[in-house]
């Protein structure tokens, strides 16, 4: 399913512990690996980075990502390209995912940078924000057993919330399933009538609540779509889930918590009028959870 898997790297251990991740995704889909580091040409940034400015900063930061592309080589038998590139770190990596026709971007939420030293949440987020290609935030146990032998998720959660773009999840959270033959649970989360009304007038109605209605029909609908991917599960196994919830953010986090999950894949678009999985939803996962996160942006 990916071509060419990306990955950037800043020098830090926390950084490089979504290489494992990525290698074994490239490894078991024929893709090529690059690697890229974001070399900022301030000189107050390159001398909290590197010790040193200039020509010889930019060389140190080439022969960083060219000595990690080798032991990658040597250690998976991988096609590993590494770049070095000038800019602000997350504009820099989603331009060059583009630029080289990467279809998957690797990476941690933390890591080193400027003169704070720490690759913050904001540049992860920034990432996905300005990128084009799905983003695998790499945390939890897939982090945790980098570099050993298991698949890094044994069990992925797609929300879903019957509109299309949400759907767009599905053939990406399908192949990081087959990696083990993991589960993969789709969840649909429908608010209570209290919290879909948002004028006065609607509340004194005191209309009767459908929600067991809707969960019913959302069941349905779910089960349509397993029934729609059958030939494409294998060795996955799925299962479907539909609840009711005020909050569609914090009940997918509550929901991973409960299952284990390894992996959240989700679209940052769905259904609209009030009722999308909107930025602000994949954010609260993001900020809610422990585990991986494949964020795309729907089209």
């Amino acid at each position: 399913m990916y071509r060419s898997i990306l990955v950037p790297v800043d020098g830090s251990v926390l950084a490089e512990s979504a290489l494992a991740v990525a290698a074994t995704l490239a490894q078991r889909s024929g893709a090529e690996l690059r690697l890229v580091h974001a070399h900022r040409l301030t000189v107050a940034d390159e001398l909290a980075t590197y010790g040193i400015t200039g020509d010889a900063a930019r060389s140190t930061a080439e022969h960083y990502v060219s000595g990690l592309a080798d032991r990658l080589r040597a250690a998976h038998g991988l096609v590993v390209l590494a770049d070095v590139v000038d800019g602000t770190a997350a504009e820099a990596i989603a331009q060059h995912a583009t630029s080289v026709g990467s279809d998957l971007i690797v990476m941690t939420s933390h890591g080193r940078t400027g003169a704070s030293r720490f690759w913050l949440g904001s540049v992860a987020d920034a990432v996905m924000r300005a990128a084009t290609v799905p983003v695998l935030i790499v945390r939890g146990r897939a982090s945790a057993t980098a570099g050993s032998s298991d698949a890094p998720f044994a069990r992925v959660l797609v929300p879903l919330d019957g509109s299309a773009f949400a759907e767009q999840a599905l053939p990406h959270a399908i192949a990081f399933a087959k990696l083990g033959a993991a589960e993969v649970h789709l969840l649909r989360i429908e608010e209570p009538a209290e919290s879909l009304r948002t004028s006065v007038w609607a509340l004194a109605q005191r209309e009767p609540d459908d929600l067991p209605d809707r969960l019913r029909r959302a069941s349905g609908e779910l089960q349509t779509v397993i029934e729609r991917f059958a030939s494409d599960w294998a060795p996955a196994r799925p299962s479907a889930e539909a609840r009711g919830a005020p909050r569609v953010g914090d009940a997918i986090a509550e929901v991973a918590a409960e299952r284990g999950t390894d992996l959240i894949a989700m679209t940052t678009h769905g259904r609209g009028a009030g009722r999308m999985l909107i930025g602000s939803v994949a954010d609260k996962v993001l900020r809610g959870t422990q585990c991986s996160v494949l964020l795309l942006r729907a089209r």
